[in-house]
């Protein structure tokens, strides 16, 4: 959601105040909540995740019954589809085919983006793939982190010279939540292990949850002083431990 209503569309906004002219690919209309931001088209989807756009899980995204039909639906009924996932091959690989399907980026770029390819692909996520329980130590962890490699050699294959931006989101730390007091730095870590993993040099992580709260990357304890009114402030970095 933060992708469908908000961080698209003025990331845009905020390129091309610096100057260049951004031409954006997609089939769902992102929109800003900042007054002076243009809606643009991208592929966000509310209360999804990696999960989701591979086909491992299907209770948000459905497979289009054609193309010719996606195409002509509307904004709304576009988001509750998937339009990543083709019919599987005997050359792909098992591990990555879930109910006789693949995510493949080039086969989206063909045929739902009329064979553009596009000079940077914008990966944002983290919030729902932290929600939906694919990131912890309990035995799901793995499905994470291969997932966003899949597609991110997916991408790569689709667009060799593209860059690619894995943007990881999150909510602020919530003290005592394990989801967001703990969990949340393991999908962190997962993720920029992910991206050092696949070892592409024109693909780089992008740490947003440094820009979205004070307390998403750090936690700050404050004591007060009775005597004179002033706060001391402990900052410690849970996400990058020493």
């Amino acid at each position: 959601s933060y992708t469908e209503k908000y961080v698209f569309a003025h990331l845009v906004a905020r390129i091309e105040a610096l100057g260049p002219d951004v031409t954006t690919l997609g089939t769902i209309v992102q929109e800003s909540n900042v007054p002076g931001d243009a809606n643009v088209t991208g592929e966000g989807r509310g209360g999804t995740g990696i999960a989701d756009f591979r086909g491992q899980k299907t209770d948000e995204m459905a497979v289009p019954l054609s193309v010719s039909g996606y195409l002509s639906a509307t904004n709304s009924a576009r988001k509750a589809l998937n339009p990543f996932l083709r019919t599987s091959t005997g050359g792909d690989d098992p591990a990555q085919v879930f109910g006789g399907r693949i995510f493949d980026m080039g086969y989206y770029l063909s045929t739902y983006a009329g064979g553009a390819t596009p000079d940077v692909i914008y990966l944002a996520h983290g919030f729902n793939d932290v929600t939906d329980n694919y990131y912890d130590e309990d035995g799901t962890r793995e499905i994470y982190g291969p997932g966003l490699q899949h597609i991110l050699a997916s991408c790569r294959a689709a667009a060799p010279d593209a860059l690619i931006v894995v943007a990881f989101y999150a909510i602020g730390r919530f003290v005592g939540n394990a989801r967001w007091d703990g969990n949340q730095w393991v999908a962190l870590q997962e993720a920029m292990a992910s991206v050092e993993t696949f070892g592409d040099d024109n693909t780089i992580f992008v740490p947003g949850y440094c820009t979205m709260s004070r307390d998403v990357g750090f936690n700050w304890q404050v004591t007060g002083t009775a005597n004179d009114g002033t706060n001391t402030v402990v900052q410690d970095d849970f996400t990058h431990p020493s």
